[in-house]
């Protein structure tokens, strides 16, 4: 599966708030309107990557990740998707599930 991801990574916790939950119910939930959800991590070499989670099936995938491999979730974070657009590797009409 192919996931966006926002470059660089470590300024999502300047363009965007934080987020609590524990579901992706719960961090949906918290979302404004025209924001989208990012998960911030951190490999062990210090590489960070800032994934949109935009589904369930991704959050569980990278909730999966982080239990498998030596990921440290760094938070979650709410970010105007416009803002996110700018940083994104992928176009953002394909975002939104159908």
């Amino acid at each position: 599966m192919i996931h966006t991801y926002y470059n660089p990574p470590t300024e999502i916790r300047e363009i965007g708030r934080p987020v609590e939950g524990r579901t992706y119910s719960e961090l949906s939930d918290g979302l404004c309107d025209g924001e989208v959800l990012f998960e911030l991590l951190r490999r062990p070499d210090h590489v960070h990557y800032a994934v949109l989670l935009n589904s369930q099936e991704t959050f569980d995938e990278f909730k999966k990740l982080s239990a498998t491999h030596p990921y440290t979730p760094l938070g979650y974070f709410a970010v105007p998707w416009s803002d996110a657009e700018d940083g994104a590797d992928e176009l953002a009409e394909n975002w939104r599930e159908s």
